[in-house]
């Protein structure tokens, strides 16, 4: 129960925080679409970089974490590695 309960935390905090990142980079397109200084223009293009590397690098942690959270996942494995044909290099 209380690991369900955590699990479904997980995914409000992280679809939160997915919007955020959203309407962030939805708000850096908007103002340099309306910018008229390219200065400026490009400051905010610069933002939007960042914001996108951001968004990027949480969508990855969120795929790996969404991977790894099935049922079995968080139970032990053993795994055996056993040489084959190839003389001494296989085992090594």
């Amino acid at each position: 129960m209380l690991r369900e309960r955590k699990r479904a935390d997980d995914q409000i905090s992280a679809e939160t925080k997915l919007n955020s990142l959203i309407n962030d980079i939805d708000t850096y397109i908007n103002l340099a679409q309306e910018e008229t200084n390219a200065q400026q223009r490009e400051d905010l293009v610069k933002e939007l970089d960042r914001e996108l590397t951001l968004a990027d690098a949480y969508v990855s942690e969120l795929e790996t974490r969404t991977l790894l959270s099935g049922e079995s996942d968080h139970l032990n494995a053993i795994m055996t590695i056993k040489p084959g044909a190839g003389g001494t290099e296989s085992q090594d």
